[in-house]
């Protein structure tokens, strides 16, 4: 059964006596009181009372129900007893004002009005232009507001982010987005060097959930790691969206479908091979591989583990090489690098570097199929 400690009660068509007889009630250590006299809410009419009571020990809600002659539901917890004291004179709220001298008491509630007020202001300065700057997502919503004030505002903060996402919808569905795929033995560091290279670029993550529901957790990270992916979880069509470099469609997911706006990266992490994924995915007949190529642009094997880690590079453009990793290896994937700073990067770093001389999307050839290395 609930209790309370401290509790609102709505009463009419009593005076104002019979009132102040049912408050000094046992189990109260204080009350306020006060009619009101202007409706201002539905259902409730003039002439009813607001009585605000705090016990000595929780009270079952049937008991303050049965000694007020009153259904259940017109009583209800006092969230914080400041505030609702404040509410009495309307002095926290955007309602008709009544004078403090209108309540009826056996306490002195003025310190409890004043910081009632106090918590009202505070909670009444809403910023709400994070979230249409698109610096506030629905990951990181906790850096701009505290629990207090969301709770508070819930309603409106909701509003806010559905009707930029919504704005964002309406403006148009292009996108510059990177894909790779790291590819590695179990063990082999692919899910922490993802995390890395998105850390080492002041870049938001999220790391996909479970098979059933692998965009659950996405909520606007800036990159998402789907993480020890298995191709025959996907339909190629999913898959596609997903990963469609210059397009957003809605993605996928168990309770509502995701729109990944604020995605610039996908890293995708797995122990298949990325040259066996096409005959894993769900629903490839009669489709192109070359769909798949197009969008995975950079291909990544870690060979090897600790001080011996290289890294095999495959690149949309034929380029093929081994590095070394020093821990300027993040620059590799890194969005913000053009094509041809990379290619630099890479020629100036590489231990191997062939270019070899297949059409990257044609033919029936698949890319280093013939150097595939013992881990995969």
């Amino acid at each position: 059964m609930v209790s309370f400690r401290n509790c609102e009660v709505q009463l009419r068509n009593v005076s104002v006596d019979v009132v102040k007889d049912l408050c000094s009630w046992s189990c109260v250590s204080k009350y306020a009181f006060i009619e009101h006299t202007q409706a201002v809410e539905p259902n409730i009419s003039s002439n009813h009372y607001h009585i605000m009571l705090a016990f000595n020990n929780p009270v079952p809600i049937d008991n303050v129900a049965k000694h007020f002659n009153v259904e259940t539901n017109f009583i209800e917890k006092c969230k914080s007893w400041k505030s609702a004291v404040a509410y009495l004179t309307h002095e926290n709220v955007d309602k008709p004002k009544y004078p403090r001298e209108s309540i009826v008491s056996n306490y002195d509630f003025n310190d409890d009005i004043e910081a009632g007020i106090d918590a009202s202001r505070k909670l009444g300065k809403l910023d709400l232009s994070p979230i249409f700057s698109g610096d506030c997502r629905r990951f990181n919503y906790s850096k701009y507001f505290d629990g207090p004030t969301y709770c508070a505002h819930k309603r409106e903060i909701e509003n806010a982010f559905e009707y930029y996402e919504n704005t964002l919808s309406l403006k148009g569905a292009n996108r510059s987005m990177e894909v790779c795929y790291i590819c590695g033995a179990s063990g082999c560091g692919k899910t922490t060097y993802a995390k890395f290279v998105a850390e080492s670029n002041n870049m938001s993550y999220c790391i996909s959930s479970s098979a059933n529901d692998p965009l659950q957790d996405y909520k606007g990270q800036d990159v998402l790691i789907l993480d020890d992916f298995r191709p025959w979880d996907w339909k190629l069509s999913d898959f596609l969206k997903l990963t469609d470099n210059n397009t957003i469609s809605s993605a996928k997911s168990r309770f509502s479908n995701k729109y990944m706006y604020f995605c610039k990266m996908i890293l995708i992490t797995s122990t298949i091979p990325f040259y066996e994924c096409w005959d894993k995915i769900g629903e490839t007949d009669g489709e192109e591989i070359k769909q798949l190529y197009r969008r995975i642009g950079t291909r990544i094997n870690i060979i090897g583990r600790g001080d011996k880690t290289r890294l095999e590079i495959d690149c949309a453009d034929g380029t093929h090489c081994f590095i070394e990793p020093p821990k300027e290896y993040i620059a590799i994937i890194n969005p913000q690098v053009g094509k041809s700073a990379f290619l630099n990067y890479v020629k100036g770093t590489v231990t191997t570097n062939e270019t070899h001389d297949f059409e990257f999307c044609g033919g029936d050839s698949i890319p280093f199929e013939d150097t595939m290395l013992p881990f995969v």
